[in-house]
C-alpha cells in the first residue's frame, strides 16, 4: 500500500496497483475499471500463469457484453458494496455464460473503489482454479488496498488536471505575454525554474531565493544604510526619504525661537583652524566672525531683483568683451560661475542659456523664436528666490556643467537632438522657485505644496509645473513652432530628468544605471538614453563637490547656511532639528564627507567610463582633493575635541 501513496505518475500507479492486488488477492486475472464521466472503461489488467504474472495499462477499453458476470458489476455500481460468486461454473445464473463455460470460471470478486463517497471505479478479480478463493481475510485486505487506491488515483488525476490547466495557462500567457506578465514576473518564473535545480539547503538555492524576494518586494534598488556615524546616517536617511531611522523627538523648543531673521552663523572657520562646536547660541554670540557676516551679506548683493522683460537688452551676445570671453570658455570644468554672474549683473541664466541655445544650434534645429527664448529665460531667472544655495547661480552652474558633459565630456554623441535640448531645459528649470527647504520639511509641516503633490517629489513636481506654465503663454512659449509629437517627447524627457534630481530616487536610479551599464547601454533605445540624462543632471546637480576647491568651498558654505536657516525654522516650530542643520552645533566636514562618500563618489565613479580620458582625470583629481580637504578638517576637529586634559584636571579626575 505504501508504494501507492508516493506514486505521482498515472500509468505507473495503475500498474503498481494491479501488482499489489494480484500479490494479495490470490487471483489469476484482475481488471481495474474506472468511472469516467458516468461511463465505465477498463484501464488496467493483470494475469497470472503458473509462477509468472504481468500487469499492463490499457487505453480505456470500454466494457463489452462478453465480459463475464456483467450483472454482478452493475450490482456493485448501484450499491457501492462488494459482491462475489464462489463457483460461477456451477451456479445456475452463470452456467450458460460462454465465457464461464470456456474458462470454467469459479471464484469472482468485484470491489468498489470509493473516494469521498464517490465511485472512482471497480476492482474485478477472477480465479478459475479454486471455488471460494476470495476468503474474508483476503477481501478485508483488498478493501484496504481499494481505499488507498481511490485516494491515490484521485490525487494523481488532480495533478494531471492541474498540469493541464498550467499548460493551457502557459499557452495563453505566451500569446499575451506583454499584457499579462511584467518583466519582473517573467524573471521570477525563470529564477524559480533555476532554483529547483539545486538542493534546498545549498547556497545557490538560498541566493536565488534572496534575489526572488528582492524582486518580488520591489526592494531591488533600495538603499541599505549601514554607516558608523549615527548623525550622518540620520541626515542621509532624511535626504533619500528613508523613514526607517527613528528621529530624535526629544529636542526642546528653543527659548530664542523668536529671534529668527538674523542669518548670522556660528563660526565656519573650519577651513583655516580646528573648530570646537560652541554651546553658546549663535544669535547671542558677541564674537560672530566678520568673514561669515560678509559672506552672508554678499548673497543679497549678488541676488538683487532681476529686471523685467522689457528692461533686458535686445542685443545678444553682450557687448561686454570680458563676458564674451567667458562665454567662449563654457566648455571648461573650472568655469567660474560666480565671476560670470558678476559680469552678467545677476542675469546668469539669461546670458548662459541664450549662448548655449545659439552655440548648440538649438534655435535653428527647433525653430525657436529668439524673442520668446529671451522672454522665457528672463521669466525663469526672475522666479528663482534669493536662497543661499538654491538660486539662479546654482541653476546656471548646473546648466554649464551639463554643457561640459555634453561637449568636452563627449556625451552628446550618445544622445538625440531632443535629448540635448531636454537636458539643457531641465537643468535651467530644475530648482525654479525653490523655497530653500527640503521635501521632508514641507511634508512634516503639512505645507500646501506637499498636499498638492501628495508627498511625492514635492519640490521637483513644483519646479516642473511652475516652469511649464510659461509654455502656455504665447510670449514665453519657446516650443510654439515645434511639432506636437516632438513637443510631447521633449516635455516627457524634461519631467523625467527633473524628477530624478530628488535624492529620494538617488539609490534607485544609480542601481538601474549600474545594472544597465553591466549589460551595455544602447543609444538607439529611448529608455537607455533617458537613463543617461538622469545621470548627467544628477551629476551636474552635485558637481561642486568635484569642482576646484575654491568653488566647492563657497558652495559648501552656501548649502550649510541654507541648512541652518531651515534648522532655525524647525526650532521656531518646535520640530526636531534635522541632522547637520543646527547652527549651534555645526559639523560641516562630517556633513560634506558623508554627502561625498554616499552620494557623489558612487555616482561619479559609476559613469566615469562614458567620459573621455581627459575629463575623467580632471574630475577624479578634484574629487580626491576635496575629499582629502574635508578629511583633514574633520581630523583637526576631532583632535581638538579629544585633546588631553590638563594636569590639574587629570589629578582631580584621579582623586
Amino acid at each position: 500500500v505504501d508504494v501507492l501513496c508516493v506514486e505521482k505518475n498515472h500509468e505507473r500507479l495503475l500498474q503498481k496497483l494491479m501488482e499489489v492486488v494480484l500479490l494479495n488477492a490470490g487471483a489469476q486475472r484482475g481488471l481495474l475499471i474506472l468511472s469516467r464521466l458516468g461511463s465505465l472503461s477498463i484501464e488496467a489488467e493483470s494475469n497470472t500463469t503458473g509462477a509468472t504474472s504481468s500487469s499492463s495499462v490499457l487505453q480505456s477499453e470500454p466494457l463489452t457484453s462478453d465480459l463475464a458476470l456483467l450483472p454482478l458489476i452493475q450490482q456493485v455500481v448501484q450499491t457501492k458494496k462488494f459482491a462475489s460468486c464462489d463457483n460461477a461454473f456451477e451456479e445456475g445464473d452463470y452456467v450458460q455464460d460462454p465465457y464461464v463455460k470456456q474458462t470454467q470460471l469459479m471464484s469472482v470478486l468485484c470491489l468498489p473503489v470509493i473516494h469521498q463517497e464517490q465511485l472512482v471505479g471497480l476492482l474485478y478479480l477472477e480465479n478459475n482454479l479454486t471455488a471460494g478463493a476470495f476468503t474474508k481475510d483476503r477481501i478485508q485486505i483488498l478493501k484496504v488496498i481499494a481505499a488507498q487506491a481511490a485516494m491515490s488515483i484521485e490525487n494523481v488525476n488532480l495533478g494531471v488536471e492541474t498540469q493541464k490547466l498550467k499548460d493551457e495557462l502557459g499557452k495563453v500567457q505566451e500569446q499575451y505575454q506583454s499584457s499579462i506578465n511584467s518583466l519582473a514576473e517573467q524573471v521570477i518564473v525563470k529564477l524559480h525554474s533555476l532554483k529547483d535545480k539545486f538542493e534546498k539547503k545549498s547556497h545557490e538555492y538560498s541566493d536565488i531565493e534572496f534575489v526572488m524576494r528582492a524582486i518580488a518586494n520591489n526592494k531591488l534598488y533600495d538603499a541599505n544604510l549601514r554607516l558608523g556615524d549615527a548623525e550622518t546616517q540620520r541626515w542621509l536617511s532624511a535626504q533619500i526619504g528613508d523613514t526607517n531611522e527613528e528621529e530624535d523627538r526629544s529636542i526642546p523648543k528653543s527659548p530664542h525661537s523668536k529671534q529668527l531673521g538674523s542669518v548670522a552663523s556660528e563660526s565656519l572657520d573650519f577651513l583655516n583652524k580646528p573648530h570646537v562646536p560652541s554651546k553658546i547660541s549663535a544669535v547671542d554670540s558677541p564674537e560672530r566672525p566678520a568673514k561669515w557676516s560678509r559672506f552672508v551679506a554678499s548673497l543679497s548683493r549678488q541676488h538683487r531683483p532681476l529686471p523685467h522683460i522689457d528692461d533686458v537688452p535686445s542685443n545678444f551676445p553682450s557687448q561686454d568683451s570680458k563676458l564674451n570671453i567667458m562665454i567662449e570658455q563654457m566648455e571648461r570644468w573650472d568655469f567660474d560661475i560666480f565671476e560670470f554672474c558678476r559680469l552678467c549683473e545677476g542675469r546668469s541664466i539669461y546670458y548662459l542659456a541664450c549662448a548655449l541655445f545659439t552655440k548648440q544650434n538649438l534655435v535653428k534645429r527647433f525653430n525657436i523664436n529668439e524673442e520668446k527664448l529671451k522672454n522665457f529665460m528672463i521669466a525663469i531667472e526672475e522666479g528663482y528666490k534669493q536662497n543661499p544655495y538654491h538660486n539662479s547661480i546654482h541653476a546656471a552652474d548646473v546648466t554649464q556643467t551639463v554643457h561640459y558633459f555634453l561637449t568636452t565630456g563627449g556625451l552628446s554623441s550618445l544622445l538625440s537632438d531632443a535629448d540635448i535640448i531636454a537636458t539643457y531645459l531641465a537643468s535651467i528649470i530644475h530648482d525654479y522657485r525653490h523655497p530653500g527647504v527640503t521635501n521632508k520639511y514641507l511634508i512634516d509641516t503639512s505645507d500646501p505644496l506637499s498636499y498638492i503633490y501628495n508627498d511625492i517629489s514635492v519640490l521637483e513636481n513644483f519646479h516642473l509645473a511652475e516652469s511649464f506654465a510659461f509654455l502656455l503663454d504665447e510670449e514665453t512659449n519657446i516650443f510654439s513652432n515645434v511639432a506636437p509629437e516632438q513637443r510631447i517627447e521633449i516635455r516627457k524627457s524634461v519631467i523625467t530628468t527633473v524628477l530624478s534630481t530628488d535624492l529620494a530616487n538617488h539609490v534607485s536610479i544609480l542601481g538601474q544605471f549600474k545594472a544597465k551599464s553591466s549589460c551595455g547601454i544602447n543609444r538607439d533605445l529611448q529608455d537607455d538614453r533617458q537613463l543617461i540624462l538622469k545621470i548627467i543632471i544628477k551629476s551636474a546637480d552635485v558637481s561642486h563637490s568635484v569642482k576646484p576647491w575654491s568653488m566647492h568651498q563657497q558652495w559648501s558654505m552656501r548649502i550649510m547656511e541654507e541648512f541652518y536657516l531651515q534648522g532655525d525654522r524647525e526650532r521656531e516650530l518646535g520640530l526636531p532639528i534635522t541632522a547637520f542643520m543646527d547652527r549651534r552645533n555645526p559639523a560641516v566636514p562630517k556633513c560634506q564627507l558623508g554627502f561625498m562618500r554616499f552620494f557623489v563618489e558612487p555616482l561619479y565613479t559609476s559613469w566615469f567610463s562614458l567620459l573621455n580620458p581627459q575629463a575623467q582625470a580632471t574630475l577624479m583629481q578634484h574629487m580626491k582633493d576635496n575629499l582629502n580637504h574635508w578629511k583633514d578638517e574633520l581630523q583637526k576637529e576631532e583632535e581638538q575635541i579629544s585633546s588631553p586634559p590638563t594636569n590639574e584636571h587629570t589629578r582631580d579626575s584621579r582623586t
